[in-house]
């Protein structure tokens, strides 16, 4: 399991937010494939996170409608496949 930090951001500035984007960064840099990364993006399922991660910086999008992933699930979906 690798050791993360962040936290949740509400892009509320210009009106009412309808996405939260989750910042992180990884204690150690984690090398990924960018072909499957992109094609895992474009391909992109209501059930699937919106997520990328690029060295240590770890991005992911999620409906203010819809529950927060954990932490497990983040890793299962997009560490793991490393």
């Amino acid at each position: 399991m690798y050791r993360s930090g962040g936290r949740w951001i509400r892009g509320d500035v210009l009106g009412e937010a309808r996405h939260e984007v989750l910042l992180g960064v990884l204690g150690e840099r984690v090398e990924v494939n960018r072909r499957d990364q992109r094609e895992r993006l474009a391909t992109l399922t209501g059930d699937r996170l919106d997520a990328f991660l690029d060295g240590r910086r770890l991005t992911v999008v999620r409906s203010v409608d819809g529950p927060r992933p954990s932490w497990g699930r983040i890793s299962a979906e997009l560490l793991e496949r490393t």
